[in-house]
This record gives structure tokens, C-alpha cells and sequence, in this order.
């Protein structure tokens, strides 16, 4: 739970173990349908946030070193990992079937473990 007493939201905030204060990232930014989420995500430290109902983020020039998805949304999945640079990292962590195609040629050409 944040401390406003609310769950979820600013994914993209890590936390310290032993103090549960925010650390702000080096950079990142934080997609999420809902505004009052983004809103948090600005106050924890993301550098910039998105509505990815509003942005292509396959298509929109991010620099995606490391794409977490907790949705399960396959639009999601499949836009995100198509926003990781060469080399970076996609971690899934919620799935919403039992079943998703995956761009495993791109995921292969672009060495994302």
C-alpha cells in the first residue's frame, strides 16, 4: 500500500527495503491508463509519464532499456517489448490468459532476455 492508503500504481518506483522510502530511479517513465497513477509516478521520481492508450509506445522513440508489464494486456506485451532497445530486458509479470503470442523473431534479433 502507498501512503496514501491506495494500492498500485507507480510501478516504475522502487523502494527501499529497509526504510520503505522512495528512491528515485536514474530515469524512467510510467505508463499508465489512469491519472491519478501517473500523477504519483511524477511525485515518486519518474521523468515522464504516458498514456498508452494515447501513445504508440512501439513507435514513439522511447529509449526502453527494461519493460516491465504487470498487466497481462497482450497489446501491452507486444508494444512494450517492441519498445526495448537491443539488448534490453522485458520481465512479465502478470499474465491475462494462458496463452500469448509473442514477437519471438524480434525478441531474438534484438538479444532481450
Amino acid at each position: 500500500m502507498s501512503d496514501d492508503g491506495s494500492r498500485g500504481g507507480a510501478q516504475g518506483c522502487r523502494y527501499r527495503a529497509a526504510t520503505g522510502e522512495p528512491q528515485r530511479p536514474d530515469s524512467g517513465d510510467e505508463l499508465d491508463r489512469l491519472p491519478e497513477r501517473r500523477e504519483r509516478a511524477l511525485q515518486y521520481g519518474a521523468t515522464r509519464v504516458l498514456d498508452p492508450g494515447d501513445t504508440d509506445i512501439a513507435n514513439a522513440g522511447l529509449d526502453v532499456s527494461a519493460f516491465v508489464d504487470a498487466s497481462g494486456s497482450p497489446h501491452a506485451v507486444m508494444s512494450g517489448i517492441k519498445a526495448v532497445r537491443p539488448a534490453g530486458t522485458a520481465v512479465l509479470v502478470g499474465l491475462g490468459s494462458s496463452e500469448m503470442t509473442l514477437p519471438i523473431e524480434h525478441i531474438q534479433n534484438l538479444e532481450i532476455p
